[in-house]
């Protein structure tokens, strides 16, 4: 998927998800990320389409991977506000955060 497509692909997304069309957007935002994983925009749009449909464990893990890898300070900021304190204070504490024990 080049870039050009790769960014109406997320529009459309984006766009399915504010319609409340949550399911098909996680379709589409997964696929966007198996294909660009670093792609943050579309991971925090998953996380957010997750909790919509109350997948609460799969919404945490997606913040989870923004706040402990993605490089833009506001999605981090936004994804720190969702995830329990604990995990905040265990990935604060070893930035490698590969952990999923508090998920389970």
């Amino acid at each position: 998927m080049d870039e050009k497509a790769a960014s109406a692909e997320l529009s459309r997304a984006i766009q399915d998800f504010q319609n409340g069309n949550h399911q098909r957007a996680i379709l589409q935002l997964t696929q966007i990320i198996s294909f660009t994983p670093q792609d943050w925009t579309a991971r925090f749009y998953l996380a957010m389409a997750y909790f919509a449909i109350e997948d609460t464990k799969q919404g945490l893990l997606q913040f989870y991977k923004i706040y402990v890898h993605c490089p833009d300070e506001k999605l981090r900021d936004r994804a720190k506000a969702v995830l329990p304190a604990k995990v905040v204070q265990n990935v604060d504490r070893d930035r490698s955060g590969e952990s999923f024990d508090w998920i389970n």
